[in-house]
């Protein structure tokens, strides 16, 4: 529950900018708005991720590294993604890499787990899929549910940027999640749970495109946080996740590997 939490709310997470003349509110703005006119970018992603402590009676401690590569062609509603998971669960292996292709209102991916590759599927895309995208969902999420702050610009792989610092709107946050996610009893307070939350968005200045999210979070949690009946377990979990976007609106080519044209219906 302490990880699910944690990672919901880095997917929902004034002043003006070092002599730049521009509010961080403007920024933000831009920013939103520059969100319609991205046709296709280049997706890179890295996590790391670890929880440790005590969970339903048994030591627990996962360490997990993750890195996502991928093309994304909004205008023709296609994309591709490479994606690689290792680290240790209680002291197993974890080794798993993903193939993952949306072409033609389907998604089509094989799974690689401890060197043993798996067949092709093929499932359908839900009708919400292109509106929904986890990017785009992430950077409104994250610009809509927090206050900014802009710290010094900086360039970004030969991009000038304003940089954002968030502070996250807990309550905003916890209303939110209590509407999406009605099973939830009683949403605990988020801030509570928060040891650390360093929030950092990119903005390119020229462009007002988003070009680099960083977030850096350390949570603890207990099951008496989450209103359930105090037991001593205490689960401790930290999470560093970094997402840039580049080759924004230049040409992708994105079409299904031969082995995939068979693949099996999921």
């Amino acid at each position: 529950m302490a990880i699910l939490l944690l990672v919901i709310l880095a997917g929902t997470a004034c002043g003006d900018s070092q002599g730049s003349g521009i509010s961080a509110d403007e920024v933000v703005r831009n920013a939103l708005a520059a969100q319609a006119r991205v046709s296709s970018s280049h997706i890179e992603a890295t996590v790391q991720a670890s929880a440790t402590g005590t969970l339903q009676g048994a030591a627990l401690n996962v360490n997990l590294s993750g890195q996502d590569s991928g093309d994304v062609d909004w205008a023709n509603r296609k994309a591709k993604s490479l994606s690689q998971l290792s680290g240790s669960y209680n002291g197993l292996p974890v080794s798993v890499t993903a193939q993952t292709y949306a072409v033609d209102n389907y998604t089509y991916s094989q799974v690689t787990a401890f060197g043993t590759a798996e067949n092709w599927t093929r499932s359908p895309l839900a009708a919400t899929h292109w509106a929904t995208q986890s990017y785009v969902q992430l950077i409104y999420g994250l610009l809509e549910y927090a206050e900014p702050d802009l710290q010094a610009d900086e360039p970004l792989n030969g991009v000038d940027c304003y940089v954002l610092k968030l502070e996250p709107d807990y309550e905003a946050i916890k209303a939110d999640l209590g509407q999406q996610y009605p099973q939830i009893a009683a949403v605990p307070d988020l801030g509570q749970l928060f040891d650390h939350l360093s929030i950092l968005v990119w903005v390119a200045r020229d462009t007002s495109f988003v070009t680099r999210i960083e977030i850096v979070a350390a949570a603890h949690a207990a099951p008496e946080d989450l209103g359930e009946t105090a037991n001593g377990e205490t689960v401790t979990v930290s999470l560093t996740l970094t997402v840039e976007a580049s080759r924004i609106n230049e040409p992708v080519a994105i079409s299904l590997p031969p082995e995939a044209l068979n693949a099996a219906a999921a």
